[in-house]
């Protein structure tokens, strides 16, 4: 036997080396991610979100064109109904020349969305209907509808490259509305979702000739700085290219899978619903807000 030929028979006699579980199973786990559809990625980015209720302090800043910040501060519940629909409504608590303005949301188990907006001045909850229902919400760069929780049935998704956002490797799904969702403002949105969490980190809006109009950033999910636990980032921005401003909430405290009651989520309790009342909602459930201004 030469001095060539051993280290070859030497390699042949190692056994071959196994693959760990834990290295297989990661294998399998990058495949999979790899091969997800666009929808596929949408639903597990919802059911990673879904909570059976969410209560949440907000404020929100409206910085435009000029020296004057605008503020509101607002409560915002979500609840989820035993029949798969959903329940939203965000109430302004601070100042007191817009609080008591409320927007009340309601999705059937069909995904239909009932929107109501209630205007202490007016004295009435009137339902929001076609373009009312993409209106600025309260002069910000936020939507009626961007307000509301993502829902799958109301789009088609479609898979894009993805993308590295806020340091985050993520995935770039494109949303177009279907034919459900009348009164849309988009054509289309780019919805960049991190690999690891499955959150929500940067959207994309766009309007007709592929114009970007608007870009929203999420950032601090889970931090510590929010009193409470919540789904939602510590910040969101939501920067407006076409009026060149810019609107940011910042959860001050959030409360997830408390007891809510279906009767706050009806027209007629929205405008039925006291200044002391709502206080008193508050406090309940722990929250610490600003003194009247």
């Amino acid at each position: 036997m030469t001095s060539k030929t051993l280290p070859i028979l030497l390699l042949c006699s190692i056994p071959m080396l196994q693959i760990s579980p834990l290295a297989e199973a990661a294998h399998h786990e990058m495949a999979a991610h790899h091969e997800m559809s666009g929808a596929q990625i949408i639903d597990k980015y919802v059911d990673a979100q879904e909570v059976d209720s969410e209560l949440d302090y907000i404020r929100m800043s409206i910085i435009s064109p000029g020296p004057t910040i605008v503020e509101r501060r607002f409560l915002a519940v979500y609840k989820t109904n035993p029949d798969g629909g959903r329940s939203y409504l965000i109430r302004i608590i601070r100042p007191a020349d817009v609080e008591g303005v409320t927007l009340l949301a309601l999705q059937d188990s069909s995904k239909d969305i009932d929107q109501y907006l209630y205007l202490p001045d007016v004295g009435e909850a009137r339902k929001l209907r076609g373009k009312n229902q993409s209106g600025s919400f309260l002069g910000s760069d936020f939507t009626f509808q961007d307000l509301l929780r993502e829902t799958p049935s109301n789009f088609t998704y479609e898979r894009e490259g993805d993308a590295l956002v806020n340091g985050l490797d993520c995935y770039n799904v494109k949303a177009q509305p279907g034919s459900m969702e009348e009164g849309n403002p988009y054509t289309h949105r780019n919805l960049y979702i991190d690999k690891e969490g499955f959150e929500l980190q940067r959207i994309e809006f766009f309007r007709k000739g592929d114009e970007l109009i608007k870009i929203f950033n999420a950032f601090g999910y889970q931090s510590k700085k929010i009193k409470g636990k919540t789904t939602r980032p510590l910040r969101a921005v939501m920067e407006n290219k076409s009026k060149n401003s810019t609107t940011i909430f910042h959860v001050i405290e959030g409360r997830i899978d408390e007891d809510i009651s279906d009767e706050l989520f009806t027209p007629t309790k929205i405008v039925d619903w006291t200044i002391d009342e709502v206080d008193e909602f508050i406090y309940d459930y722990g929250f610490v807000v600003t003194p009247k201004y």
